[in-house]
C-alpha cells in the first residue's frame, strides 16, 4: 500500500524535484532561447498532468464523502448494531455464546477497534466511518495499480477509473460507511492487486481467507484465484501457497476462537434458515404473482424483510442449487477460457471479469440480496470499465445499477415493504439490470480479448 501512495503521488514529488536545466541553457542574465522555452515546457508538461491525475481525484474524493459524515439518515444505519457488539464483548460476555452474532469471528474486530477508541472519544459512529474511510481510500489507491496491469490503461483511462469509483460508491453514501462491506471489497481488491501486479500468492491467498472470514462469501472466488495459479506456475508451489496461507489462518483463528469467541457453526445455521428477502430476484417474481392473485406477505425475520406466499419455500430450497450450477458454470468456462489462451493479458483480463461474474451470479441467484453488496461490486466495476472500449457504455450501465439500487434503499423501501407497484416496478428494473450485467460479464470472461475490442 505504501508503494501506491508513492506511485500515485509522484507526480507531485516529480514537480519538486526533478525539473531539468537545458543543455544549452546560460547563466547569468543571458535571456533564454526560443528552443530553451519549448524544451522545458516539452519537459514540464508530463509532469502538470501527472499532478492533475493525482489531484483530481482527491479533490473529488474528499469533497463528496463528506456526505458520508453530514447527511447519512442514523435510522437506516446498522452501526447501533455493531456497538452492541463491541460494547457486549468489552463487558466481558463471548460472541456467539452470551449473545447471537450472524457474522463470522473476523467481523467483530472491526467493530471492537471502534469500541476501544469510543472509549476515549466517546462517539463509536465517527470512529466507525472514519475505520471503513480507510478501507475505502484503500481501495481507491489500487486502482490506477490493477488497471495499469491488467489493460495497460493510460492515464485518462485510470482517471476514469478513480472518477468512476467514488461516482458509485458516493451514489451509494447511505450505505458506505455505515455498513462493513467496503471493507470486504478492499480484501478482494488487494488479493487481486497481491496475485497479478506483485504475482505474491501467499499474500494474496492470505487475504482471500481473510476476507472469507470477514463475510463467508469470498470463498467463491477461490477456485478462480487457483485457476490462474496453476496457468502461471507448477501444482507443487500452488498447493504449498493455498494450504500455507489456510495453515496461517486456521492457527490465527484458533487462537482467537481460544481467546475470547465461542461455536461459530451457528453462523452457518442462521444464514440457511433465512428466507426469500424482499431485493432478491426471488421476492421479484413473487411480488409479480401478487398481482395477479397470488397473494404474499412481508415480515421483519432475520434481520431483513422477507417476502413469502405459497411457492416461495420452494425458491428458498432451489436458490442454492441454482447458485451453485451457476458458479460451476462459470469456474468450468473460465478454466476452459484461460487453459486456451497463450497471452498472460487475456488471462489477466479474464481473470477480472471472472470474479465480476461470480459476484454478480452470487446475487441474482441467492435468496439474500442486501442493497449493500453492491459495494462489492464497484472497485471491479471501475476497473474493467475503464478497460473497455467503449466506456461511456459501461459506465452509464453501472451508474444506473447504482442509482436505482439507492432510490430502492432507503427512499421507496417502505413502500416497498407495503407492495406497492411503483416500488416493486423500480426493484425489477434493478433486478433486471443485475442480470444483464451478469449476462455481458460471463461474455466477456469466456471471449476476454475480442468482447473487450468490441465493447
Amino acid at each position: 500500500m505504501l508503494e501506491n501512495c508513492q506511485e500515485y503521488f509522484s507526480g507531485i514529488l516529480i514537480f519538486f524535484s526533478s525539473r531539468r536545466i537545458p543543455q544549452n541553457a546560460t547563466f547569468g542574465w543571458s535571456r533564454p532561447g526560443k528552443d530553451d522555452i519549448l524544451s522545458t515546457v516539452k519537459q514540464e508538461a508530463p509532469i502538470k498532468s501527472s499532478i492533475i491525475n493525482a489531484l483530481i481525484p482527491v479533490v473529488v474524493f474528499v469533497g463528496l464523502r463528506t456526505l458520508n459524515f453530514t447527511l447519512v439518515d442514523p435510522g437506516w444505519s446498522d452501526t447501533h448494531l455493531y456497538k452492541f457488539f463491541a460494547d457486549s464483548i468489552l463487558a466481558g460476555q463471548q460472541p456467539y455464546k452470551d449473545f447471537q452474532v450472524e457474522y463470522p469471528p473476523l467481523t467483530l474486530v472491526f467493530f471492537l477497534v471502534p469500541g476501544l477508541i469510543a472509549r476515549f472519544t466517546g462517539g463509536f459512529l465517527t470512529a466507525y466511518r472514519v475505520e471503513m474511510a480507510l478501507f475505502d481510500i484503500g481501495c481507491l489507491l489500487l486502482l490506477a495499480p490493477l488497471a495499469k496491469k491488467v489493460f495497460n490503461a493510460s492515464w485518462r483511462r485510470l482517471l476514469l477509473a478513480q472518477i468512476l469509483y467514488i461516482l458509485l460508491t458516493t451514489v451509494s453514501f447511505q450505505l458506505l460507511y455505515d455498513r462493513f462491506d467496503i471493507a470486504v471489497a478492499f480484501l478482494i481488491l488487494l488479493a487481486t492487486y497481491f496475485a497479478l501486479v506483485k504475482n505474491r500468492w501467499l499474500a494474496a491467498y492470505v487475504v482471500l481467507w481473510l476476507a472469507v472470514l470477514l463475510k463467508l462469501f469470498p470463498i467463491l472466488l477461490l477456485p478462480l484465484f487457483l485457476a490462474v495459479h496453476l496457468r502461471t506456475t507448477k501444482v507443487r508451489n500452488t498447493v504449498i501457497n493455498i494450504f500455507g496461507s489456510g495453515l496461517l489462518i486456521a492457527m490465527a483463528m484458533a487462537l482467537g476462537i481460544t481467546l475470547w469467541a465461542g461455536d461459530w457453526s451457528s453462523v452457518f445455521t442462521y444464514h440457511g434458515q433465512r428466507g426469500i428477502q424482499i431485493e432478491s430476484l426471488y421476492a421479484t417474481l413473487a411480488m409479480i404473482a401478487h398481482f395477479v392473485g397470488l397473494r404474499a406477505r412481508v415480515t421483519h425475520e432475520y434481520g431483513a424483510y422477507q417476502i413469502s406466499n405459497s411457492f416461495t419455500p420452494l425458491f428458498s430450497r432451489a436458490a442454492p442449487f441454482i447458485m451453485v450450477l451457476s458458479l460451476v458454470a462459470i469456474y468450468f468456462s473460465f478454466w476452459n477460457a484461460v487453459r486456451k489462451s497463450k497471452e498472460p493479458s487475456v488471462v489477466m483480463i479474464a481473470f477480472s471479469w471472472s470474479i465480476t461474474t461470480s459476484l454478480l451470479a452470487f446475487m441474482v441467484f441467492n435468496k439474500v440480496l442486501s442493497p449493500q453488496f453492491l459495494l462489492w461490486l464497484y472497485p471491479l466495476a471501475a476497473i474493467i470499465s475503464a478497460g473497455m472500449r467503449r466506456p461511456a457504455f459501461w459506465v452509464t450501465f453501472w451508474l444506473l445499477t447504482a442509482a436505482a439500487s439507492t432510490m430502492i434503499f432507503p427512499y421507496h423501501y417502505l413502500e416497498l415493504i407495503e407492495l406497492r407497484p411503483l416500488a416493486i416496478l423500480l426493484l425489477a428494473a434493478r433486478n433486471l439490470l443485475l442480470v444483464a450485467l451478469a449476462y455481458l460479464s460471463f461474455r466477456h470472461m469466456i471471449m476476454p480479448a475480442a468482447a473487450s475490442a468490441q465493447t
